[in-house]
C-alpha cells in the first residue's frame, strides 16, 4: 500500500484504543475500566445488622452490582461456598442457611 492522500494506516492496537472499522473510518470506542469487585465488601454493603437468608442474599448483590457477571446466575448454594472458602460461617437453623452480618464484618476486621 503507497502513502498516497487517502491511505489510512491502521492503529496499533497497544497504542491506540481505536477501533478498526475500514479502510479509512476510525471510531473512537471508549476503553472501558476493568472493575473490580470484592464479594465480602460487597455483602457488607448490602446487608443489615440482622441475619439474612442466604436465598435471599444473590438478589441483593444483583440490585448493587447489575452489570457484574458473577453475581447475575448466583444462588444461596453456591454463596454459601464463596462464603465457606472466604472463612464465613454461615448457620444452618431448620435447613434455612443464613448469615449473620456479625460474621461477616468479624472476617472483613481480620483482614486489615
Amino acid at each position: 500500500m503507497g502513502a498516497g492522500p487517502h491511505h489510512t494506516q491502521r492503529p496499533q492496537k497497544a497504542q491506540d484504543p481505536r477501533r478498526w472499522v475500514g479502510d479509512a473510518d476510525l471510531v473512537h470506542v471508549p476503553v472501558s475500566a476493568i472493575e473490580v469487585r470484592d464479594l465480602l465488601d460487597d455483602l457488607d454493603a448490602v446487608v443489615g445488622s440482622d441475619r439474612v437468608r442466604l436465598a435471599d442474599v444473590p438478589a441483593l448483590l444483583r440490585d448493587l452490582a447489575p452489570t457484574w457477571g458473577p453475581y447475575r446466575a448466583l444462588t444461596g448454594v453456591q454463596l454459601r461456598d464463596l462464603l465457606d472458602d472466604g472463612g464465613v460461617r454461615t448457620t444452618n437453623v431448620a435447613n434455612v442457611p443464613r448469615l449473620d452480618p456479625a460474621d461477616l464484618r468479624r472476617v472483613l476486621a481480620g483482614r486489615g
